[in-house]
């Protein structure tokens, strides 16, 4: 549930559909890009689809294959830690745990009613800390044990988490109503401080010893957002970037730059002082991923190859694609993803 309300509008407007059925799997891929697929929201058809780098051959849903049945409801968010896959099925409140050599499923972490899970921040191999959007909270959990260890509360509907300097970094959005960032103290788990920060935040990112939060803004016609620049020692907002058309979907570039997808296209902004930034014509326009609504419901940079992969939704109730480019936004290639493709990473087993 990338964008939660302009999203469902667009989904009352078309007729659902079946996706088609799955091919068969072949070899897992050792190497190669992950999609989660969000699937639709009330139908428990979450899924996975790889693209294997070493040939270019795409699996679709390999989690159902090896398990035999679906992830769940709605696949909002997943990260990837050694050799394992944590993913947040928001409707079904709860964190999955899957193997990424084969994607049997490990178990799960119930979060309980309205536990509604929606980004998770790993601390080491057997805790991480997940926001649980509805219960305005975020969770420390034991993966190992499938524990919930402590719930903390935090500011309206959080979304985003991340990481620095002995922090949590938690972005409250409360739908567009929200401008803080919760700071969580890791040897207490509690909230320290918040910091303010534009409408909306709801995608958090690191660059050297910075935080970066992407503002959506409310969902009106300009959609003021922005790109706001946090010491996380000092918690001040050191610079900001205003971006109109309410950005979201960002892909950290590994240098310094940062594509940011908002209602027009795809921007390429640079860190290091964000005043130097004009956001004006897109690098990579919208209909060049989604010619339906100009909707960008994912990015992913990969820093090896130089490229990046967005998702597109095409829309909504069909099968979508990923859309590759090259950093100066010229269209690459593309493969077929299942439905909603939300995440996208990449992931190599030794």
């Amino acid at each position: 549930m990338k964008y939660i309300f302009p999203i469902l509008i667009l989904i009352l407007l078309v007729a659902c559909e079946d996706s088609p059925s799955d091919p068969p799997v072949t070899e897992p891929a050792t190497s190669g890009i992950l999609v989660l697929n969000e699937g639709l929201f009330g139908q428990s058809n979450s899924g996975f689809t790889v693209q294997n780098l070493s040939n270019r051959e795409t699996t679709s849903n390999p989690y159902y294959a090896k398990n035999g049945h679906e992830l769940g409801d709605t696949g909002n968010s997943m990260v990837i830690s050694g050799e394992r896959v944590y993913v947040c099925v928001t409707n079904s409140n709860k964190v999955e745990v899957v193997s990424l050599a084969n994607f049997e499923s490990l178990g799960f972490i119930n979060l309980g009613e309205n536990g509604s899970p929606r980004e998770i921040a790993v601390l080491n191999d057997s805790i991480i800390y997940v926001t649980s959007l509805y219960r305005n909270s975020v969770m420390k959990i034991n993966t190992n044990q499938k524990t919930i260890l402590k719930e903390i509360t935090v500011g309206e509907l959080p979304e985003g988490i991340i990481l620095a300097e002995g922090k949590l970094f938690v972005a409250n959005s409360n739908f567009g109503a929200g401008n803080t960032l919760s700071v969580i103290d890791l040897t207490t788990d509690s909230v320290v401080d918040e910091v303010f920060v534009g409408f909306n935040p709801r995608v958090l990112m690191q660059d050297n010893s910075f935080v970066y939060a992407v503002c959506s803004g409310i969902y009106d016609e300009t959609g003021r957002g922005g790109l706001y620049k946090i010491n996380p020692v000092s918690l001040l907002v050191s610079d900001s970037l205003i971006i109109n058309g309410n950005p979201g979907e960002t892909a950290y570039d590994g240098s310094g730059f940062v594509y940011i997808a908002n209602n027009g296209g795809v921007h390429k902004v640079g860190l290091s002082d964000l005043s130097e930034n004009e956001i004006g014509i897109p690098l990579i326009p919208g209909s060049e991923i989604n010619q339906h609504y100009n909707v960008i419901y994912s990015l992913f940079f990969d820093e090896d190859d130089k490229i990046l992969y967005a998702g597109n939704p095409e829309n909504f109730v069909q099968n979508g694609t990923v859309v590759s480019f090259d950093e100066a936004g010229t269209r690459l290639d593309e493969f077929n993803c299942g439905l909603n493709p939300g995440t996208i990473l990449k992931f190599s087993i030794n």
